[in-house]
């Protein structure tokens, strides 16, 4: 692996940024696409979450970019609120301890769209939205299209199925022919590869084994009790464990409330967040776990989709995943940037068998910790 971000022409003023991160080495991700960013080529990405992608693609874009060109030069799509304005916070703070002087606006269709239109009109040189709100302003001709160069398609698995495909491609067919476009996500099945490589131009595609993350950073456990008793040993856990902050992952959406009241009737400092509820509800309990005012987020894979937090000292599994994917996808939520992280499962008896078939799928060891 390369040694610094020097060695992939890395700008010294970016390089700089990333070291009041404590970002000093690049994962696999940023090794193998800046290059290929910097060459204007179209690009297919998939990787683990907490691998890096936001910043594999962010510092090749923002260094390519025109300073001195105030017109709109790169469009960074996502699904989700939470993940638009984690995409911009992360801008926001390469541009703030680097020095660049470039102007990024997130536009989504939960800000009032008035609000939205006065802010566009003192400039923006990036944006990152929502598919919704953008083609809403680009049909209202308030949003320029035609200067931008880069287009990133963020957790595109979600920005290209049969749902949302039609939005994504309007946005795309609105720009030059010649801009660059870039596709990152967790896992890009092979049906969403065939509809990215018809929009691209003859797209390199990078695919970064999915147990990188697991295996280097997390240990891997297990406890087994009881069904019933699953939560008397989230319970002990919440107690016993030192500086615990930990997201709880169960398979239900529909149960997440009930396990947060439960949870919440024994004194325990949690919420969670549900991808039915109002933008408020889930910026409240984001925040929260976010400021240490909580240390327990219940939450299901769905809903989680697309959250970055820091410091996650636990993932635990009160639901084991479906898949080996699933289960990577939660452990890679901790052991973040280098530090260490554990992965907990409660489990039945009956349960166990799927942790040895992740165990064998995913070249791991998980340890039983039932004592």
């Amino acid at each position: 692996m390369t040694n610094n971000f020097a060695n992939l022409n890395i700008d010294s003023k970016l390089i700089k940024a990333l070291e009041t991160e404590k970002i000093s080495i690049p994962t696999a991700i940023q090794e193998k696409t800046i290059p290929i960013i910097f060459e204007n080529k179209d690009i297919i990405a998939s990787s683990d979450t907490g691998t890096g992608k936001t910043l594999a693609y962010l510092l090749p874009v923002i260094q390519k970019m025109d300073v001195e060109n105030k017109s709109l030069q790169v469009v960074i799509l996502a699904p989700t609120y939470e993940l638009v304005i984690q995409i911009q916070r992360q801008i926001e703070s390469l541009l703030k301890n680097s020095k660049i002087n470039i102007i990024s606006q997130p536009v989504l269709g939960s800000v009032h769209i008035k609000r939205q239109i006065e802010n566009l009109k003192k400039g923006s040189q990036i944006i990152v939205a929502s598919s919704g709100r953008l083609l809403e302003l680009i049909s209202r001709k308030k949003i320029k299209m035609h200067t931008v160069k880069t287009i990133i398609i963020d957790e595109a698995d979600r920005l290209i199925d049969d749902n949302n495909m039609v939005q994504t491609k309007a946005i795309i067919k609105t720009t030059m022919r010649d801009r660059q476009l870039m596709a990152f996500s967790a896992t890009i099945p092979d049906k969403a590869k065939n509809k990215l490589a018809e929009i691209m131009k003859d797209p390199e595609i990078i695919h970064i084994a999915d147990s990188t993350v697991t295996t280097l950073n997390i240990s891997h456990m297990y406890i087994v009790c009881e069904k019933r008793d699953k939560i008397k040993v989230l319970r002990s856990l919440a107690s016993n464990i030192e500086n615990l902050k930990a997201i709880v992952f169960i398979n239900k959406s529909e149960e997440l409330e009930v396990l947060t009241d439960k949870l919440k009737y024994h004194h325990l400092k949690v919420d969670c967040i549900h991808g039915s509820w109002r933008k408020s509800e889930r910026e409240k309990a984001i925040r929260d776990f976010r400021n240490n005012k909580i240390n327990l987020l219940v939450a299901s894979d769905i809903a989680a989709r697309g959250l970055d937090f820091k410091n996650v000292s636990h993932i635990i599994n009160i639901d084991v995943p479906e898949d080996p994917k699933n289960y990577i996808h939660r452990a890679g939520r901790t052991g973040r940037a280098g530090e260490k992280g554990i992965s907990i499962s409660i489990v039945t008896e009956y349960e166990v068998k799927f942790l040895r078939k992740f165990e064998r799928k995913l070249q791991i060891s998980i340890k039983d910790i039932t004592g």
